[in-house]
């Protein structure tokens, strides 16, 4: 009974769209012969079938899926013109619904590849130079000073690179030229950087003329 209701389905979208079985039959790239028995009930088409019929005539799977309800709607002008529009179609809902999951599923993997991302990099060892200065300092003498403020996670590993560069740096005379040792003083809270409080974490001192390094 299903395909009786889908063949008259057929039949009435294809007149209400001033359209012939072979121009129908020619959209569908299929014989006359076999639309004829489409709407006559004598054949069902297949999933593949049904999609080129929501596309031509711009309605839902659902709508081919429940024939009988559908045709009801369509005879009683409860369903919308604008679907029996074939001029310019576009894809169906049929086919929507069947890419949602897929959409989904590349949305959840794009959220975390970027999470992912945002982790590593904020976790990547950085540093900010909040406050540089000198002071004096006896058995050192005249100490430059920076207060730096750590991003990420650090280890002594990240410190003693850090420490490297910057002696080399020092040596090189590119700052604190007349300073006896740099004291580079490392904070978690800005706060504490900005107000020279005493370092909870670390604090590298390096002498001049390098005689090592004091933690």
């Amino acid at each position: 009974m299903a395909n009786v209701y889908l063949g008259q389905l057929i039949t009435e979208l294809r007149r209400k769209n001033n359209m012939t079985q072979r121009e129908l039959a020619a959209k569908l790239n299929i014989s006359s012969s076999n639309l004829s028995k489409w709407e006559h009930g004598a054949l069902t088409p297949g999933m593949e079938a049904l999609g080129r019929i929501a596309e031509i005539f711009q309605i839902t799977g659902d709508d081919l899926l429940h024939p009988e309800e559908t045709l009801q709607r369509l005879q009683q002008g409860d369903v919308d013109a604008s679907i029996l529009q074939t001029t310019s179609p576009t894809k169906s809902s049929f086919f929507k619904r069947r890419w949602i999951p897929v959409l989904s599923f590349a949305l959840v993997i794009v959220l975390i590849f970027s999470g992912s991302i945002a982790v590593y990099l904020l976790r990547q060892p950085r540093y900010v130079i909040i406050d540089e200065y000198y002071d004096y300092d006896g058995p050192y003498g005249v100490h430059y000073i920076m207060n730096i403020q750590l991003f990420g996670q650090w280890d002594w590993e990240d410190i003693d690179k850090f420490e490297g560069k910057m002696r080399t740096s020092w040596e090189n005379h590119e700052f604190a030229e007349d300073a006896d040792a740099v004291e580079f003083r490392f904070y978690r809270n800005r706060d504490d950087a900005v107000n020279r409080v005493q370092p909870e974490q670390w604090s590298v001192i390096l002498q001049y003329p390098y005689l090592g390094t004091l933690y």
